[in-house]
């Protein structure tokens, strides 16, 4: 019995032992969770506090923003990210290989600094007076160091270009140069260093000739110390310890104190060492980006390469479109970011219009800078606006609905396309525009082709290219149902026809998209990741008509015609062949294109004023009804006499008033005002034609009458006396 009962003992106690070991485990099991779980939580605390931080030290301002944005249209931009690569304002006018080098001369270091390599040529006395020039000739160093170089050696070859200071009391300020100097043979110079400048007619001259003062004359420039800007100049000096200390001074006092060299040259002792320096690229040289200047050489003889200027060239480049014959050339895809990617490029290209860094280097090239602007593909910043039966079309920056439309069309029909075609033309799309674009393909399992699908645009919230019931990414079936093709060409006719994001001129019509301008990331209060994006409208001021000056009442004229059907009467009167005016004032810029005929003619007794008089002063008029007769209205330019002695038409106002008629002899220019215009008769000789005019005379507008070259001109010009409010130009413009 005692056997049996401890062996029923020990076995309970086993029993116990395991029931103890399983407790103990979960318990330290659940003290794992729940130490994990602090530790996690107090991770995700930290984290979420970090991004808090960050987001509210992120330092990021509209004003901030909205300045990088300007300084990189206005600049250009390194990032090839961003919309605004090679599309600068400033980029559009000079090429993208700026010389940079400093001042100095190749001797210098080798022998003392001579006072020839940097000299004040303007005397003394009006030295920063405003009085005259203050030209300054200064060397530059020409060596193995500069960049974009070497140096010309021919005479003249950087006239005219702009050279930017970059170091010293001077650092940003901009000259013109006036002169430039290339190679100068000194007397130490080889037989077989010839200078180009000097014509190889003997026995009057030889490109062996050598110049006694070569060295210290060659490479140098002229330039103007009266362009700078500023009063107050900051620069370092040596001091006589051998230390460097910081000086603020006018430009004359830098001269008087320290010389003329102390303002490109930091000079220590007899040591001088050139501040740098950089001259801009040549002028509108170029015809866009992606323009070869010749065609490629024949393989074949003759191996020549035969005249080709403005070829589009590197479609080798693309990869895009795969299975097709043709290829779209980089010159027509404008948003460069998708050059490094293989994606698109067969070869990733390392530049564009730059010098190669090294033979194996892939370039496109050309530059920015060619020698017209329009709105089109190379002047992808500018925007254009019209009108046509009312109804206004917009061009936006970064946009070209052209490019979209011919891309779109070389693919074809929607009902013969692929899904590989659908994606590889959308992304043709994408590269062609800097309009923010959303879209998601799937090229495989797990692999997709996507761009900005975060991106919700006001415009087109439900964006047709991401079908969300699909999991986000677009379908396309084969052959493709009438659904599938309908939502891409409406995707694809929303980057034609628009509309487009944003308002920026506030007239009630959106004439901007947004694109992305290369910003850095930015933090929101909750941690998310923001992208900033930016809508721009740059618009060409050039010909505008400045509505203060231009036309003459006589385009308000029911027989002044300058309708747009039938094309053969604009410009013209109602039955007369030939064009009005010779263009030779403002007068002659006509109105009429802009506002009705009612608006430019004179008015009833009760009706409202036209634009001229509201320009001439009547609509200070306040009487009812109007008085045509009064003095008190004012209807015309310039000062009026109007009493008893003289009034504005007499012989004496227009002498006193300078007003400049006709008269009345062919050889002088005639359709001032726009209102009479130049025949040949059936002999072949001049006739001037004048149309009948009810405003002829302003005070009397019923009166059939022609229109005056004497009477109320708006070329009058007072030049006796000082000018009046409403003169329309003085004699200064009327001079230019």
């Amino acid at each position: 019995m005692t056997y049996i009962t401890m062996r029923h003992m020990r076995k309970n106690s086993k029993r116990q032992g395991l029931i103890l070991l399983i407790a103990l485990g979960m318990l330290a099991m659940f003290s794992l969770l729940a130490v994990t779980y602090m530790v996690f939580a107090s991770s995700s605390l930290v984290g979420s506090q970090s991004l808090v931080t960050k987001a509210r030290n992120s330092n990021v301002t509209i004003e901030g923003a909205s300045q990088a944005v300007a300084n990189a249209l206005l600049r250009g931009t390194n990032d090839q990210t961003s919309a605004l690569h090679k599309h600068g304002l400033l980029e559009d006018i000079f090429g993208p290989n700026p010389i940079r080098s400093r001042f100095g001369n190749t001797l210098l270091g080798s022998v003392a600094f001579k006072s020839d390599w940097c000299r004040l040529l303007s005397p003394a006395a009006p030295l920063m007076s405003g009085t005259g020039p203050n030209l300054v000739k200064v060397s530059l160093l020409n060596s193995l160091d500069v960049v974009n170089g070497p140096l010309s050696r021919m005479e003249n070859e950087y006239n005219s270009r702009i050279l930017t200071v970059l170091e010293g009391p001077l650092a940003g300020q901009s000259f013109r140069i006036v002169k430039y100097v290339g190679y100068v043979r000194p007397p130490t110079a080889s037989n077989t260093d010839f200078d180009p400048n000097v014509p190889n007619v003997a026995p009057w001259s030889t490109q062996q000739y050598a110049d006694p003062l070569g060295n210290n004359i060659e490479y140098s420039v002229l330039i103007d110390l009266s362009d700078v800007k500023g009063t107050t100049f900051v620069g370092q000096r040596i001091n006589g310890a051998g230390k460097a200390e910081t000086i603020t001074l006018s430009l004359a006092d830098w001269i008087k104190d320290f010389g003329v060299d102390s303002l490109f040259f930091l000079k220590n002792g007899s040591l001088y060492q050139g501040y740098s320096f950089l001259i801009n690229d040549v002028a509108f040289n170029s015809a866009g980006i992606g323009m070869n200047d010749l065609l490629p050489a024949p393989t074949s003889p003759p191996t020549v390469p035969p005249p080709g200027f403005g070829t589009l060239d590197s479609r080798e480049f693309m990869r895009l479109p795969t299975g097709r014959a043709w290829k779209i050339p980089p010159a027509l895809l404008p948003n460069y970011d998708y050059l490094s990617n293989f994606d698109y490029m067969n070869v990733p290209v390392d530049g564009i219009g730059i010098s190669k860094r090294k033979d194996a280097s892939k370039l496109l090239n050309g530059s920015s800078n060619e020698g017209y602007d329009v709105p089109d593909w190379r002047d992808f910043w500018l925007a254009h606006g019209s009108y046509y039966n009312n109804i206004l079309t917009v061009i936006p920056s970064f946009h070209r609905p052209e490019l979209v439309n011919y891309i779109s069309g070389l693919f074809g029909s929607p009902s013969s396309m692929t899904l590989n075609d659908v994606r590889e033309m959308i992304q043709l799309i994408d590269a062609s525009t800097a309009r923010i674009m959303r879209y998601s393909f799937q090229t495989g399992p797990g692999t997709f082709v996507r761009a900005n699908p975060g991106f919700r645009s006001n415009i087109d919230p439900d964006d047709s290219m991401v079908d969300v019931a699909s999991g986000g990414t677009f379908t396309w079936s084969n052959p493709p149902s009438g659904l599938e093709i309908a939502r891409l060409q409406a995707y694809v006719a929303k980057q034609i026809n628009g509309p487009w994001d944003v308002d920026n001129d506030k007239d009630g019509a959106n004439d901007s998209v947004l694109i992305n301008p290369g910003l850095p990331v930015v933090y929101a209060p909750d941690g998310r990741m923001l992208r900033p994006v930016a809508s721009i409208l740059v618009e060409d001021l050039d010909s505008r008509i400045n509505i203060n000056t231009a036309g003459d009442r006589s385009q308000g004229l029911l027989g002044f015609n300058l309708g747009i059907n039938p094309a053969a009467n604009r410009a013209k009167a109602a039955g007369s062949p030939v064009p009005q005016g010779f263009g030779v004032g403002p007068a002659e810029i006509s109105l009429s294109s802009l506002f009705p005929a009612s608006s430019l003619r004179s008015p009833t007794v009760t009706g409202a004023f036209s634009i001229f008089d509201d320009r001439y002063g009547a609509g200070r008029y306040v009487r009812r009804p109007v008085n045509l007769g009064d003095v008190a209205l004012d209807r015309v330019p310039g000062r009026r006499y109007l009493n008893s002695s003289f009034t504005e038409n007499d012989n004496f106002s227009q002498f006193f008033e300078r007003e400049i008629h006709d008269p009345s002899i062919v050889t002088t220019p005639s359709g001032r005002r726009g209102s009479v215009a130049a025949e040949v008769d059936r002999n072949g000789n001049l006739a001037l034609i004048n149309q009948i005019s009810p405003d002829a005379d302003v005070y009397a507008f019923a009166a059939p009458n022609l229109v005056s070259e004497i009477n109320d001109d708006p070329y009058e010009a007072n030049a006796m006396e000082k000018s009046t409010a409403d003169d329309p130009f003085g004699l200064t413009e009327l001079a230019a």
